[in-house]
Parts: structure tokens; sequence; C-alpha cells
């Protein structure tokens, strides 16, 4: 037999890890694709809207009821939204690291 039980188990959870984490980083990596391409969009339809004349007559388009000078505000807000998910999925991958660091120095 070349694994005992318990270094088979071993392995196997290994794997499983090894496993799960591929599948975290691929749902990580669209998710950062598909927030970066919603941005992009987001941009492209506040540019096409900048110059429309919704900004001085009343209409149905929700957020454009806002007067010309709020525009930079909800702008701000977007991007302080932005940067906030960005350092929030930088901080638990860092923190994901130090942890699988860790638990390898362990296991040694």
């Amino acid at each position: 037999m070349k694994y005992s039980t318990e270094e088979a188990l071993n392995e196997i959870m290994k794997r499983g890890a090894l496993v799960r984490e591929k599948k975290e980083k691929q749902r990580t990596r669209i998710l950062t694709a598909s927030a970066f391409v919603v941005g992009i969009m987001l941009m492209c339809v506040l540019s096409i809207y900048a110059g429309a004349a919704a900004r001085s007559s009343e209409s149905v388009y929700g957020s454009f009821l806002l007067p010309a000078e709020a525009g930079g505000y909800v702008l701000t807000a977007v991007l302080a939204f932005t940067l906030g998910v960005i350092i929030a999925v930088l901080v638990r991958s860092y923190r994901k690291k130090n942890k699988t660091d860790s638990n390898k120095s362990k296991d040694k």
C-alpha cells in the first residue's frame, strides 16, 4: 500500500483545498472583470448624457433630475465606492494569503 489512511486523507484534503482555491480565484477574476466593464459602461453613459438637455427640464431619468452641480458628487460617490471595494478585496486576499502561509508553516 502506497499511502496510509491518514496520508491519503491529508492528500485528499490538500487537493480539495486547491480546487476550492482555484474556483475562488476564477470567481474573483470574473467579478473583477464584470465590475470593470460595468464601470466603463457607467462612464460611457455619463459622458453620453452629460450634454443632454435633461438637466434643465423634468424627465423620467431618475438621477438626471439632479441639478448639474450634483453630478460631481454622484461621480465622487461612485468612485469612492469602487475604491472601497478594491481595497476590501485586496485586504481579504492579503489576510487569506497570510492565513494559508501560517498554516503551511504549522504543518512543517
